[in-house]
């Protein structure tokens, strides 16, 4: 296991190296088709194929923005559709289990009437910035002692500016909020197999700040242990997965965390983890 871990390790390094060459190339060929601005592009074009990913047509102002988005000093004038990242209270949507794969869409006027001062910061928010609705992640969840059965992504019609859209989600009252969720890498998953243990091994958010949250498919859970490790191969966390006490939902402290890029292994799949504070 331990060979093959720093096989795909090596792998994602090499092709870190190898986006870093191409960066510039792609990204002055991938053009917002739909901006009425002139100076908004792409972050990345959606090229998973050769490493980029930027499912959601992310933008920045090249007006603006001095350097490239991710290099710092971090560039403030970046605008998204979706998704930004929010845990409602209990009670607030209350929705009937469906299939994983069920999508289920809501409105802020679904929010049971009860919580006042929510439905009054979500109608702010759809006065600023236009429309948007609510997606449940993980429909199938509807257990309350899971933060996961309360977790949503929000989405604009509009291209919004994202922390502008953050800001003002963090002043909506009884909603927990990590903003924006940063759907857009330069990094090609290195997980060539497994998909299924894949697509049901989530890290909530991504970037993230002062914690993540992992969720695992309760069918995929036994006693092997989760390492997180540095870009240079050093391994900082590991712990199995009895320790922790969990039941598919692990929430870890990532305040201390150096600002970068790290790789979180579960049973030899391999999850990238951007951290900046």
């Amino acid at each position: 296991m331990k060979e093959q871990i720093e096989e795909n390790i090596m792998k994602t390094i090499f092709k870190i190296l190898f986006v870093t060459g191409f960066l510039s190339f792609f990204a002055q060929n991938a053009k917002a088709e739909d901006s009425l601005n002139p100076c908004w592009d792409m972050v990345l074009p959606h090229d998973p194929d050769h490493g980029f990913y930027n499912p959601d047509s992310v933008l920045y102002d090249t007006c603006l923005c001095k350097v490239k988005p991710w290099l710092p000093p971090y560039c403030e004038y970046m605008y998204a559709k979706q998704w930004f990242g929010i845990d409602l209270p209990n009670g607030a949507l209350n929705i009937p289990q469906a299939p994983r794969d069920s999508i289920i869409l809501r409105n802020w006027r679904d929010i049971d009437s009860s919580f006042t001062d929510m439905r009054a910061g979500f109608e702010n928010l759809e006065n600023v910035f236009g429309n948007f609705v609510f997606k449940k992640v993980y429909p199938d969840i509807i257990d309350t002692e899971k933060i996961a059965s309360r977790y949503f992504n929000l989405r604009f019609d509009n291209y919004v500016k994202i922390d502008s859209a953050s800001y003002l989600l963090h002043q909506i009252p009884d909603i927990k909020t990590e903003g924006y969720l940063g759907r857009y890498d330069f990094i090609k998953s290195v997980n060539d197999s497994n998909d299924d243990k894949l697509n049901n091994f989530n890290i909530i958010p991504n970037p993230c700040n002062d914690y993540i949250q992992i969720h695992l498919d309760e069918r995929f859970i036994n006693n092997d242990n989760i390492q997180i490790i540095t870009l240079q191969g050093i391994l900082i966390f590991n712990e199995k997965i009895s320790e922790l006490n969990v039941k598919g939902d692990i929430t870890l402290n990532t305040s201390k965390f150096s600002n970068g890029i790290y790789f979180i292994n579960y049973e030899n799949i391999i999850q990238l983890l951007i951290v900046l504070h």
